[in-house]
């Protein structure tokens, strides 16, 4: 992907802070609205970078919500491809069936423009024929309610009505497969690919990061049996969830629970799993900021695998509102 974008005549300033391997050991990267916040994780530098002004726009990598949740605590725009469509030779591997190149700028759709221009020419999004928009789906579900904090309930409510008075039709529609049914499937298969592809690490176990070589050794622990066993429920679970929500709807949910959390961790990335497990493109909205602390949130907006062109032409002015406002 570098090597994509040097051609196309993009100077590569460097190589960002992120965390080690893509993984929980947190980087000393900082968030640029409130040092004592995480810009999240894993692309954590890349976010950082974009949100203090250094560059336009940054790479990152998403095997759960590594895009989108470090785009969404820095106030900014993401657009991470259809799952697995951009991995690219020289990334290193995580999770395989996860690992996805994506690109964080200004707003969604500068994101998405980079994107286009490092894909191969079959993934041009071109003038898409597909049937523009309908309605914004925004999908509630069990675990959302669980984990979403008051400050993000209040904006994703914001989102909607204004969406409503920009003319966009809204609607609510409960997820036909159950979330957390979604988020244990996604880590049998990222936990055992971890495993596996990054066993090697151990044999330098003494200078990779303490959770990391923790969980490489205890997740071998995952059988051949159950890997496949979930790889082929998350198939079903792709086809019940998508059958259900066709385009032209764009689905909106939120990018984490709440705002970036004080400290080292990285964040809560559950739902964000959930969108890249089932595999579509994830376009990240700044949301109103929290009014207690001012901190950024984020909504992400969603289509079918596939379908990357049409949610990149979707993401007009009606879905920026903060930046009009700021």
């Amino acid at each position: 992907v570098v090597a994509q974008l040097r051609a196309r005549g993009a100077i590569m300033l460097g190589k960002v802070h992120t965390t080690e391997f893509a993984y929980f050991d947190p980087p000393p990267t900082r968030n640029p609205h409130d040092l004592a916040r995480t810009p999240g994780g894993s692309s954590a530098g890349s976010a950082a970078a974009v949100a203090s002004g250094t560059v336009p726009f940054a790479l990152g990598t998403q095997t759960a919500g590594s895009v989108n949740r470090p785009a969404a605590f820095c106030g900014l725009g993401a657009f991470k491809p259809t799952t697995q469509s951009l991995v690219g030779a020289g990334v290193v591997p995580f999770a395989p069936s996860f690992d996805t190149v994506g690109v964080i700028a200004a707003d969604a759709r500068d994101a998405a423009y980079v994107v286009e221009t490092i894909a191969p020419p079959a993934l041009h999004f071109g003038d898409t024929s597909t049937a523009p928009m309908r309605d914004v789906v925004f999908v509630d579900d069990p675990l959302l309610d669980d984990l979403r904090e008051p400050s993000m309930t209040a904006a994703i409510g914001a989102f909607a009505a204004k969406l409503g008075k920009a003319g966009v039709a809204t609607r609510s529609a409960r997820s036909p497969v159950p979330f957390e049914e979604v988020v244990n499937l996604h880590a049998t298969i990222s936990r055992y690919e971890l495993s596996r592809v990054n066993a090697g690490l151990l044999e330098v176990e003494h200078l990779i990061g303490e959770k990391l070589a923790h969980d490489i050794r205890a997740y071998q622990a995952i059988t051949e049996a159950d890997y496949v066993a979930a790889v082929s429920d998350l198939y079903a679970a792709r086809e019940a969830f998508w059958s259900a929500f066709p385009w032209p709807s764009v689905l909106a949910l939120p990018a984490a629970p709440g705002p970036a959390p004080l400290g080292d961790a990285t964040g809560d990335h559950r739902i964000l799993g959930v969108m890249t497990a089932l595999a579509g493109p994830q376009a990240s909205i700044p949301l109103d900021p929290c009014p207690e602390t001012g901190a950024p949130l984020g909504a992400i907006l969603c289509a079918p695998p596939g379908y990357d062109g049409a949610l990149a032409h979707a993401l007009d002015r009606r879905f920026e509102f903060r930046r009009q406002e700021h």
